[in-house]
C-alpha cells in the first residue's frame, strides 16, 4: 500500500469522531450537545460546563481501546506465525531425519 493509500486509511478511523466537534461548531442549541458526543457517559456532573473535558476523556478511551485491541492481534499474528515457524522446523527435520548433516 502506497503512503496515500496508508493517510487516507488511518482518517477514516477518525472521521467518525470529529463530526461530533463539527456539529457542535455548527450548532447553536445547548440541547445538542449531549447528541454530539460519540457515546452516553454520566459522570454526574454538568456535561455542559465540562463538554471539552469529557468529549477529551471520550476519545482518549476510544483511543486507547483501539491500540489496545490492535496491539493484542498483532501478539496474537505474532504466535501464530511463530509456531508455523516452528512447525515447519519440526517438519523439515522429520523430512531429513536419516541425514548426518543435519
Amino acid at each position: 500500500m502506497n503512503r496515500r493509500k496508508k493517510i487516507h486509511a488511518s482518517f477514516t478511523g477518525f472521521m467518525f469522531l470529529l463530526q461530533s466537534i463539527v456539529l457542535s461548531f455548527n450548532s447553536d442549541n445547548s440541547t445538542n450537545i449531549i447528541s454530539t458526543i460519540p457515546f452516553r457517559v454520566r459522570y454526574g456532573i454538568d456535561i455542559e460546563k465540562y463538554y471539552y473535558e469529557i468529549l477529551f476523556h471520550c476519545y482518549v478511551s476510544v483511543f486507547s481501546h483501539l491500540i489496545i485491541l490492535s496491539s493484542i492481534n498483532l501478539i496474537y499474528i505474532s504466535f501464530i506465525q511463530h509456531a508455523c515457524r516452528l512447525f515447519s522446523v519440526i517438519g523439515y527435520q522429520l523430512e531429513h531425519i536419516g541425514n548426518e548433516e543435519i
